[in-house]
């Protein structure tokens, strides 16, 4: 380059500069056009003359928009709570934990440990801090250290979000420009905001409250002094800082002691505040619930129901906070019920390897507690498969008999009105009941206390498919490949089931006939506090007589009789063929519990393990899940019972016929209940039991 052109260029430098001082207080531009002339002359000392202009142009051309910087960008984490604010789970983007919080959320201490540490003037200065430059030239020429870098703040979000830390010329230019234009478009504390939101402080977290939940499992809001200045020392070199190491331990206590005494200089804290902080013992707890995770099976089924509605990109990145219908006392009771009954001696020694749970509440629909195996983590039972919501479900067995049952009572049936039991061919297919025995005609009452199969599948045939289907699926059972073409074993349980579904049947009966559809989430609010869903409180959908459903409660109330409850509560076993799977499904009022116990295998059963059970009943397995977690829940609660509803009559009926008692009973008669205004005799023809056990006396009609 010739003598004239540099001396051009230079002179070009020196009339930018000039201008700057000019028009600073003017335009507000001063510090862009002085870090302009600055970088000039740096490149012209480098001999880079007029073509230094050029090479400017070039490092900033196609700048990003600094107006895209904002907190709501910001990747971050989903937060799942339960019911009362109990952090079940953080979903991560990437292996990135981070919570974007606003600037009152974060503890004075923090923000005070960071200022005195990285930009003692953060507030004075424009971006670019050209005293803490020069010292820094300085000191890498004489080799003494400052106790702060040349990069501002600001300068430090621009490399972190725009430019990169690339030890390069090009890299300065743009960082510097950059800093200067965020400095004029955001104020001061949004800048700190964007920030303490972004900085990486070890272990996966992002941002200051995923730190303070990481290292000390609190709110950043709740940081005290010592916590602060510890966590404000770890960004510059998270891997050399990091307390959680045995090995740089004492280097993090060393740079905590480094950032109180920054505090002290600056008058942020007092020298008793220090003494107190210096003498604390920091005491570690890794709040990150990544490795603790909790309800996992719930929490598996709300990430999938979220997804459905926000997209899984929402979910991963959106920051969503998700209040569930979870009671996480109640899920603990839950899981230390299904884990202690699968792995009792006895029930090992049968075949049994697994279980699962459900708690309702019947009159809301809300899950309060679900345990989709005996052990998450356990990979020769599947444990991440879900029992209760996953895949096509499972054979219920007798627990289905409740909609047959149900389906009879509301279509003019009594429990007292007789149905024959006895096995053989029907349709051209043989059934049996469990026992194997015939015991001849018996009340309706009896028939499903008894849980008889012969019964059940007669009922199916003479109500017909349609009639029993159709109750169950006003029940709640959706998704059940209920069909004709599956034959009347349907009606002992042949055909699958959704466990979240059919428990949550139950709650019918509980509530009084009420349907609610199962309901797991009760508010998600997104990153910048709006409500994007709620629950609110609502009355149901009626779907049985109130009548109905009392009734049958009061059937079922001696099933569980076994398992010695003092409190009352009714109760429906299930056990499959060749007792793959025991159920028992117990409820009162309050509260609906559905337990499963079986085997399972997975990636399929090798050939030396049986999948079957060695006759477990549903009150020898499920049910003492059921049990631990009916007397857990219940405890310290209001006793409730099942209260008569209007519209039912105790009536006392003939024993030997079902019908209203003449002096030819002879004395053999039982008391039971009779919707008002239905008969007392005969059900209806068009749903009317087999000629064996069809009264043949007059119907009386009640009032």
């Amino acid at each position: 380059m010739s003598p004239e052109k540099h001396r051009f260029a230079r002179l070009a430098a020196i009339r930018v500069l000039a201008i700057g001082r000019i028009k600073r207080r003017r335009r507000g531009r001063g510090p862009k056009i002085l870090i302009v002339a600055v970088t000039l002359l740096g490149m012209l000392s480098l001999g880079g003359g007029a073509e230094a202009v050029d090479k400017y142009q070039t490092y900033t051309r196609d700048l990003p928009n600094p107006n895209s910087l904002n907190p709501k960008e910001l990747a971050q984490a989903t937060n799942i709570y339960d019911r009362n604010g109990v952090l079940l789970y953080v979903k991560h983007t990437d292996g990135v934990i981070r919570t974007v919080i606003p600037l009152s959320a974060i503890s004075p201490h923090l923000i005070d440990a960071t200022i005195a540490l990285e930009d003692r003037q953060f507030y004075t200065h424009q971006g670019i801090d050209f005293p803490r430059i020069v010292a820094a030239a300085i000191a890498d020429l004489t080799h003494q250290g400052v106790q702060q870098g040349a990069s501002t703040i600001t300068q430090q979000l621009v490399k972190r979000m725009f430019v990169g830390s690339a030890n390069s010329l090009e890299r300065k230019v743009r960082e510097a420009t950059l800093a200067l234009e965020i400095e004029r478009r955001f104020s001061k504390n949004e800048i700190l905001t964007l920030y303490l939101n972004q900085i990486f402080y070890g272990h996966q977290a992002y941002g200051i409250e995923a730190a303070a939940q990481t290292y000390f499992a609190k709110s950043a809001k709740d940081l005290d002094i010592a916590q602060a200045a510890m966590l404000a020392g770890i960004p510059n070199a998270p891997s050399s800082f990091d307390p959680y190491n045995p090995a740089t331990a004492a280097q993090a206590m060393s740079r905590q002691d480094l950032v109180l005494r920054d505090m002290l200089r600056d008058h942020y804290i007092s020298q008793l505040e220090y003494d107190k902080a210096v003498k604390e013992t920091l005491k570690f707890q890794d709040g990150s619930i990544q490795k603790d995770l909790k309800a996992p099976w719930f929490v598996d089924y709300v990430l999938r129901q979220l997804s459905k509605q926000y997209g899984e990109a929402v979910v991963a990145g959106g920051g969503l906070r998700v209040q569930t219908t979870l009671d996480y006392n109640v899920q603990k009771i839950a899981e230390q019920a299904v884990a202690t009954n699968v792995n009792r001696p006895d029930l090992k020694a049968r075949n049994v390897n697994n279980g699962a749970a459900e708690v309702i509440d019947p009159n809301t629909g809300q899950v309060l507690a679900m345990v989709g195996s005996a052990n998450y983590y356990d990979q020769a039972i599947g444990g991440q498969y879900n029992v209760i919501t996953d895949g096509q479900g499972r054979q219920p067995g007798s627990s289905f008999k409740i909609y047959e049952y149900a389906t009879a009572l509301a279509n003019g049936y009594a429990p007292s009105n007789l149905i024959l039991d006895k096995q053989g061919k029907i349709d051209g297919h043989a059934f049996v009941d469990w026992d194997h025995r015939d015991e001849g005609v018996i009340t309706i009452r009896r028939a499903l206390v008894e849980s008889r199969n012969i019964p059940a599948i007669l009922l199916l045939k003479q109500l017909g498919y349609d009639r029993v289907f159709q109750t169950a699926r006003m029940m709640g059972l959706t998704s059940a490949n209920l069909t004709p073409e599956r034959g009347l074993a349907q009606a002992i349980g042949a055909s699958e089931v959704l466990p979240l579904e059919h428990f949550n049947a139950y709650g019918v009966l509980a509530s009084g006939g009420i349907y609610h559809e199962p309901t797991v989430i009760l508010k998600v609010v997104d990153s910048q506090g709006k409500v994007l869903q709620e629950w609110k409180p609502n009355a149901g959908v009626r779907v049985l007589p109130a009548q109905v459903a009392y009734m049958i409660s009061d059937i079922l109330r001696p099933v569980g009789a076994a398992l010695n409850i003092k409190r009352p509560y009714a109760a429906k076993t299930g056990t499959t063929e060749n007792w793959r799977d025991s159920w028992l499904i117990g409820y009162n009022p309050d509260v609906v519990i559905g337990a499963w116990m079986g085997h399972t295998c997975a990636g399929g059963c090798p050939a030396n393990v049986n999948s079957n059970l060695n006759v477990v009943w549903g009150v020898q397995g499920a049910g003492l899940i059921f049990r631990d977690i009916f007397n857990g829940y219940e405890a310290n609660r209001p006793v409730k019972d099942f209260v008569v509803p209007d519209g039912l009559k105790k009536v006392t009926v003939c024993a030997a016929s079902g019908l209203l008692a003449t002096p030819n009973c002879a004395g053999q008669t039982i008391s039971d209940w009779f919707i008002a205004g239905t008969s007392a005799s005969a059900p209806p023809t068009d749903c009317s039991p087999p000629p064996t056990s069809r009264p043949t006396s007059p119907r009386s009609r009640l009032s």
